[in-house]
């Protein structure tokens, strides 16, 4: 434990002793200490405060931002006992509803929970001298943390920020073709084969041909050109991609029994062009809260849950080909990183938008360096190279496949996957049954929600805010609405949402 005793000082308040003998706070006006240090501190809507000792400093922060939310870390659990038990003041601030006291090991979860960032957009860190003097390396490691686990929600943020509006009219829009699907189960004595679109795919294309009949193809949308072009039937097509670049994935003629599974947010183009060609499509989630929303509000299974992980559509095919029921899966074109000169295999869609916008001085050459060097590279071996992005999608990749019992081994640049352990998936294909979905009264409770909504800080209460968070990210960084007040934030995103709900 950090502290040893309680000692009172000048003005008769609970001072926590260090095991150094040192007082947390002075010992003869703590409350002027803390009010003249919290002086020079601006308001932040979620304050990260370093040491809780006798809270002097964090009821300081309380009166002077009452609107603010304020996390508290300790040094341990037991120190955090050890306050509570000796402090009437410390308890008091732990009363109040806009505080929490947490351990070095929750502050993940309670960031992940707390700072977010459409909501809460500034945050502090407010670190107590004596405490921080106490402990140097403690104080060193958990600031690391926390920026860490600040640098990821940002990041989600940003992604947010940047699709949030497409996200949601792509939503909106897609739910129309949703359809209850009588597909059969797939014939699980096959070994699934997963494709993606890097550059040893090329290798692979001939053997997959000779031995088609062997294999249940899974392709993600990149590689489906590549696979056509060769005259590869694929099973499932995967795509989660909501971008129009996305579209291009899908131009030409398609096999009517290949299945098509999209992200609901997906492409709203290309599912109108397979809807029409009568591909059957199979709609999936990797919770978007407006995906759930609707879910939550209709009251059946409209959407198969796949893991995106960080965001790729290989890992979202070998989740599907587990949740298909196969227990042997080989990846292949997965390489997370650039072999020798290519960055994808022959016949993507990078072929024919760059070979179309070459001019004398923007060759295709020109603009693969510009691809290939847009970030640092990271060397694998003499022929590869990767970069920090994709290498984090092999790291989401791996970490996927031990999460779900799976052992990876690599042949042939191949990814060989194998279950070495029983588990249980939550939803997989057997038991899962797509429901019909009734667009009157959705929208019916959809408008009430909306009618009904609370302020944004409230949104943790209320259905339909936490739907359009994403949205809300969008609008927060636009021009226009940086200073804007949460509640036209609000009316911002129900106009819009409104605007395709009409649609249903």
């Amino acid at each position: 434990m950090v502290y040893t005793s309680i000692i009172l000082s000048k003005t008769g308040s609970p001072i926590p002793i260090f095991a150094s003998e040192r007082a947390c706070h002075s010992k003869y006006n703590p409350q002027k200490e803390a009010e003249q240090f919290i002086s020079t501190i601006f308001y932040s809507d979620l304050f990260i405060v370093l040491g809780i000792g006798g809270a002097f400093h964090i009821n300081a922060l309380q009166k002077k931002f009452p609107a603010a939310k304020i996390i508290a870390i300790e040094y341990t659990n037991d120190d955090i006992a050890f306050l509570l038990a000796n402090s009437d003041i410390v308890k008091k601030t732990i009363s109040a509803g806009n505080v929490m006291f947490i351990p070095p090991e929750k502050i993940e979860s309670a960031l992940c929970e707390n700072f977010i960032p459409a909501v809460y957009p500034t945050l502090s860190i407010v670190e107590w001298r004596t405490w921080k003097n106490e402990l140097p390396n403690q104080s060193e490691a958990i600031l690391h943390q926390i920026n860490e686990t600040i640098k990821r929600i940002s990041q989600d943020f940003a992604t947010q920020s940047k699709f949030g509006k497409m996200w949601q009219h792509a939503i909106l829009k897609n739910i129309h073709f949703l359809q209850k699907n009588e597909i059969p189960l797939p014939p699980l004595e096959k070994t699934a084969i997963v494709l993606a679109a890097g550059p040893s795919l090329e290798k692979n294309i001939d053997v997959i041909k000779r031995n088609r009949q062997d294999f249940f193809v899974i392709s993600t949308d990149t590689a489906y050109t590549v696979l056509k072009k060769s005259d590869v039937f694929c099973d499932v097509v995967v795509s989660i991609d909501g971008q129009t670049i996305s579209a291009t994935h899908f131009l030409g003629n398609h096999n009517e029994k290949t299945l098509f599974v999209f992200d609901i947010s997906g492409n709203h183009q290309a599912i109108h062009t397979l809807h029409k060609n009568g591909n059957p499509i199979l709609f999936s989630q990797n919770g978007h809260p407006l995906a759930q929303y609707i879910e939550k509000k209709s009251g059946k299974n409209l959407f198969f849950p796949l893991d995106a992980g960080n965001g790729t559509v290989t890992l979202s095919c070998v989740d599907f080909a587990l949740k298909l029921g196969f227990e042997k899966i080989i990846v292949s074109g997965a390489d997370f990183g650039y072999r020798e000169t290519k960055t994808y295999a022959r016949g993507t869609y990078l072929d024919t938008l760059y070979a179309s916008s070459q001019t004398k001085t923007t060759s295709f050459e020109t603009q693969f360096l510009h691809l290939y060097f847009r970030s640092n590279l990271i060397k694998v071996t003499d022929k590869k190279n990767t970069t920090p992005l994709l290498d984090s999608y092999r790291k989401s990749f791996e970490d996927w496949a031990n999460k779900n019992g799976l052992d990876i081994s690599c042949e042939h640049e191949n990814y060989i996957l194998k279950k070495i352990a029983d588990h249980t998936v939550k939803k997989n294909w057997a038991n899962f049954q797509n429901e019909e979905l009734n667009f009157s009264a959705l929208k019916q409770s959809i408008v009430s929600d909306i009618k009904n909504h609370p302020p944004l800080k409230e949104f943790r209460s209320s259905d339909i805010l936490i739907a359009i968070l994403p949205f809300i990210s969008y609008l927060r960084t636009q021009k226009n609405a940086v200073s804007e007040q949460d509640e036209t934030l609000i009316n911002l995103a129900l106009d819009d949402f409104m605007k395709y709900t009409s649609l249903l």
